[in-house]
């Protein structure tokens, strides 16, 4: 009986996550990540009011390499606290260009 119970009650628990809204933040600008990476990989960073300057190419190549051997905003290694905090747009023009914010 006891086992039956349970059964009805995991099933019920999964019917009720399944129809209950979810919450989420506020979405990126779509599209901007892409734009923004695309941009600096054919025509680098080269903006002398920015805080990072590389070239085209193997210039961002080398930026990343960098990012991604380093600690990050996160405080963890690899460029995935960049990534989103690029994407919330909390990383000012003023560090590296950005169309997410």
């Amino acid at each position: 009986m006891t086992k039956k119970l349970k059964m009805i009650g995991v099933a019920a628990a999964l019917f009720a996550a399944s129809v209950l809204p979810t919450f989420a933040a506020e979405p990126a600008v779509q599209g901007c990540f892409g734009h923004d990476i695309s941009s600096y990989a054919t025509e680098g960073e080269t903006d002398p009011g920015s805080f990072f300057e590389f070239e085209s190419g193997a210039g961002w190549g080398g930026f990343i390499s960098g990012v991604a051997t380093s600690l990050g905003a996160d405080d963890h290694f690899g460029v995935g606290g960049e990534i989103n905090a690029h994407q919330a747009g909390v990383i000012p023009d003023t560090v590296i260009s950005n169309s997410c914010n």
